[in-house]
C-alpha cells in the first residue's frame, strides 16, 4: 500500500488533499481520481458549470505530483 493525496487543480487555483489515503497502487489512487472527477464534474453541471479544464493530481507523501489526471478523462465524449 502506498499513501497518496489526491489534489484539485483548476486554473492557478489548487485545493490540498490534507489527509491522502491509502491505495494498493498508482492505478488504484488513478481510478480513485476519476471517481472524484466525475462526482465534481456531475455537481458542477447541476450549477450550471462544466469544469473541463481541471485536473486531479496524485501526488506522494513528499508532494511530488506523480500523475494529472484531467476531468476531461472522466468522461466520454458522444459519438
Amino acid at each position: 500500500m502506498a499513501h497518496y493525496f489526491l489534489q484539485i487543480r483548476h486554473g492557478a487555483r489548487f485545493t490540498e488533499d490534507p489527509e491522502g489515503a491509502d491505495f494498493l497502487n498508482l492505478e488504484a489512487a488513478r481510478t480513485e481520481a476519476l471517481g472524484v472527477a466525475r462526482d465534481l464534474l456531475s455537481s458542477a453541471v447541476l450549477q450550471g458549470h462544466l469544469p473541463l479544464k481541471h485536473s486531479v493530481e496524485i501526488a506522494d507523501d513528499t508532494g511530488r505530483v506523480l500523475l494529472t489526471v484531467p476531468f476531461r478523462e472522466a468522461v466520454r465524449e458522444p459519438s
